[in-house]
């Protein structure tokens, strides 16, 4: 009775472990992959903020949903449209 039990902890403890290893592989490899997707393929920003007196959101809440953008984002954020229902 001993045994069998020590052997399903033993093997319980294993397959804890196999577990862990292949999602830290799966995270670390997915990591790697989005450093170097964004390295050597970064992808091409174009910003035009229309100033325009057509605009549906006035200059005003533009830039408070801008500045919220940054804060949120940490600076690497941007706003592509406003839509306005």
């Amino acid at each position: 009775m001993e045994s069998t039990l020590s052997n399903a902890l033993i093997l319980m403890v294993i397959g804890m472990i196999s577990v862990f290893i292949v999602l830290l592989v799966v995270v670390m490899g997915g990591s790697i992959l989005i450093n170097f997707i964004n390295k050597y393929y970064p992808e091409s920003v174009i910003s035009q903020v229309s100033n325009s007196k057509d605009s549906l959101v006035s200059p005003k809440i533009m830039a408070v949903l801008t500045a919220a953008v940054l804060q949120a984002t940490g600076g690497k954020g941007h706003i592509d449209e406003v839509l306005k229902k």
